[in-house]
Formats: structure tokens, C-alpha cells, sequence
């Protein structure tokens, strides 16, 4: 452990990297949002301006502009480098649930649960659009690899396909039953992901709109979507902890791996195609074994090592930009570095507890369920 750095005061919630793997995002339910330089594990700066809790953080693609979205109902756009507010969009109703860079830098599109998409000029702030197409909560967006679609996914199951220059509607695809929790491009832009409530995961057409496959492997909520570095394998996660592996030119099941039932509640696949990360937890995030994350063999599925240190569920998990490290948010209100290769966690960022470093060794009159509790909240015995 080479830093313990006590920062955010309640569940971390959302994270983002730098491309360059310099500086890392966190955003948290305490309202703030964090700068950090990885290689130090310092905070760089703390962005304040929220007064509900920080939902979701974005960075830009040259790691220059980093963009947030809360329950506040507003988009912000800051530089990375200074963290100056730059802009406050306020153009949603309701509280902002996704963000996503153009591939360019240029825009920045938010999802949000008053049913829309807005397109922000992501240099001056300015609103340039506002997409209307969900008839839901729009749950995630993300654009296409060479810049030109943008895609979001609905509670009511439906996902919106835009031509991201001239905004219109390309298609409408249709098929899930229940909402769709996540959305993901391959590589070239030819297939779209979805995962949904309704336990399925289907593979879409961009250019035709038809349902590619229909993936059928899952028994509950599929949370989490994600392709490997080339495309070829496809991976889904859901509540009740099956990760299920794809071939996405097919749609067969390769494998289902079941580490331990509890609930994969993140998913990450390493820039490099090699490593794949999942995250435990059970919604209230405190029975036992939820906090684990499980590193996998990205190609053939296989179990590699087990990560533990967090006590409460895994919200948010990426990799680094050189992939030898991973970065793991909790409602355990810390973010956690770990080498990937060798499965040590080597960094620790912690909230600054109520009872930090008090030492209640010679305290009386407490009874052992209060010391536990005090213990909890940052005290110490000698």
C-alpha cells in the first residue's frame, strides 16, 4: 500500500481515466468530483458546485475537458488540467443518467431520465440539440467508434439510433421487453450490443436496424455489455452473477462463468483485449462476498485471480491506458488501484471517516457492538 489518501465522504459512483493513463475521475454521491494523479495517487483537484450527488463523469479523448452529470439535473464541463467549471449546461428536467464524448472531442452527448438526449458543444457549453426520440428514462448512450451514430437505450427497452450529423432518427431497435441498462459499438461500427431487464442480450445490425442475434444465456437483469479489444467476443453480466462470453459473429455461448452468485455489478475489458474485470455486489452491497472483483482470461473466459479489499458492492471498474492497472470504485466509499498482473492492490483512496484515527482504547462504558461501530467509522485501538 503506498498511499492512503482520505478524500471522498460517501459511495463512489462513477470513474473515468485519461487516455494518456495520467489522471483519473471520480465521481461521488458526496457531490464532488475528483481529480487524481494516478502515478502519485495525490488529488490534483476537488470540483465542487453539485448539490446532489454526482451520477456519472466522462473525459474527453485528449484528456483535456472532463464532463459530469447529476441529480441536480445539469452537465458540467470542466478542464482537467486546472479544474475551472468551464460551462454549466442546463438544459434536462431530470437527473442525468449517461454521458459520452464524441470520438473527436467536439461533443458531448447526455442521457437523462426526462426522456432525453441533449448534444452540448463540448468547447463553449453551448446546447445544441435536444433529441426527443426515447418515449423512457434514458438509461446509456455511447457513440459510434468513427464518430458518426450515437445510440441510447431506454427503460422502456427501446434503443434510438441517431445520425450524429444531421440528428436524424436511423432506426429504432426494438425487440427487449424491459429496459436497457447498456449500450456498446464493436470496433467498426457494424454491430450494436444491448443488455437489458428483460435477461437477454442482443446483437443489432447498424446499417439495416435487423437483430443480428439474440443472445439467450442469462436468467436475470443483464446490467453490463461490453466487446473485447477486437470485436470478436462479446461479454454480458447480470444480477445474479452469471457472465456469459459470446462470439459475436455467431452468437453462440462460448462459456458462462459463475464466480460466486452475487451480482455482477461492473464490467471492464482492458484496452489491449487481454484482461477482463467484474465486479461483485447485491444492491445493498453488504452481505458477504460482495466486494469482489474477478479477473478473467478476456479470450477464453478462463478465471485468472481474485481482487478483495472492498467491503461493500463494486460500482465502477476500468483499466488503466498501458493495462497493467486496474481501478475499482465501492459503495465501501473507496477507489482501490490493483496491478493487474499481479493481483496486488498498490494504492487506496479512502473517505475521511467521522471517527478517524481517534483511539478509544481507554474509553469506558461502551459495549462491544459500539466499539465495533465506532471502529467502522475510523477509530483505533492501540
Amino acid at each position: 500500500l503506498r498511499h492512503l489518501l482520505h478524500k471522498h465522504s460517501q459511495a463512489v459512483r462513477a470513474l473515468a481515466v485519461s487516455r494518456d493513463g495520467q489522471t483519473l475521475i471520480s465521481g461521488s454521491y458526496d457531490q464532488t468530483i475528483r481529480i487524481w494523479h494516478l502515478p502519485s495517487g495525490q488529488v490534483l483537484n476537488t470540483l465542487h458546485g453539485y448539490t446532489q450527488e454526482v451520477r456519472t463523469v466522462a473525459v474527453s479523448p485528449d484528456g483535456s475537458t472532463l464532463a459530469s452529470g447529476g441529480a441536480d439535473q445539469t452537465v458540467r464541463i470542466w478542464d482537467a488540467a486546472t479544474g475551472q467549471l468551464r460551462h454549466t449546461g442546463r438544459g434536462h428536467r431530470r437527473w442525468v443518467q449517461a454521458l459520452a464524448f464524441s470520438p473527436n472531442g467536439e461533443f458531448l452527448a447526455s442521457g437523462s431520465y426526462d426522456r432525453t438526449v441533449c448534444i452540448w458543444d463540448a468547447a463553449t457549453g453551448q446546447l445544441l440539440r435536444t433529441l426527443e426520440g426515447p418515449a423512457r428514462w434514458v438509461w446509456s448512450v455511447t457513440y459510434s467508434p468513427d464518430g458518426t451514430r450515437l445510440a441510447a437505450g431506454a427503460a422502456d427497452g427501446v434503443i434510438t439510433l441517431w445520425d450524429a450529423r444531421t440528428w436524424q432518427i436511423l432506426h429504432r431497435f426494438t425487440g427487449h421487453t424491459r429496459g436497457v441498462w447498456a449500450v456498446a459499438f464493436n470496433p467498426s461500427g457494424a454491430l450494436l450490443a444491448s443488455a437489458s431487464e428483460d435477461g437477454t442480450v442482443r446483437l443489432w445490425d447498424t446499417a439495416t436496424s435487423q437483430e443480428r442475434h439474440l443472445l439467450l444465456g442469462h436468467s436475470a437483469s443483464v446490467h453490463n455489455v461490453a466487446f473485447g479489444a477486437a470485436g470478436k467476443t462479446l461479454f454480458s453480466a447480470d444480477e445474479e452473477g452469471a457472465i456469459c462470453v459470446w462470439n459475436s459473429a455467431t452468437g453462440a455461448r462460448q462459456t458462462t462463468l459463475r464466480p460466486t452468485g452475487q451480482a455482477i455489478t461492473a464490467l471492464a475489458c482492458s484496452p489491449n483485449g487481454r484482461w477482463l474485470a467484474a465486479g461483485e455486489g447485491n444492491g445493498e452491497g453488504n452481505s458477504a462476498g460482495s466486494g469482489v472483483i474477478h479477473l478473467l482470461d478476456a479470450t477464453t473466459g478462463k478465471p485468472i485471480r481474485t481482487l478483495t479489499g472492498h467491503g461493500r458492492t463494486v460500482s465502477s471498474l476500468v483499466f488503466g491506458a498501458d493495462n497493467t492497472l486496474l481501478i475499482s470504485g465501492s459503495h465501501d466509499e473507496t477507489i482501490r488501484f490493483w496491478h493487474v498482473e499481479s493481483g496486488q492492490q498498490i494504492n487506496l483512496l479512502r473517505v475521511e471517516r467521522p471517527y478517524e484515527k481517534m483511539n478509544i482504547t481507554h474509553a469506558t462504558g461502551l459495549t462491544s457492538a459500539q466499539r465495533a461501530t465506532l471502529k467502522a467509522l475510523g477509530a483505533i485501538e492501540s
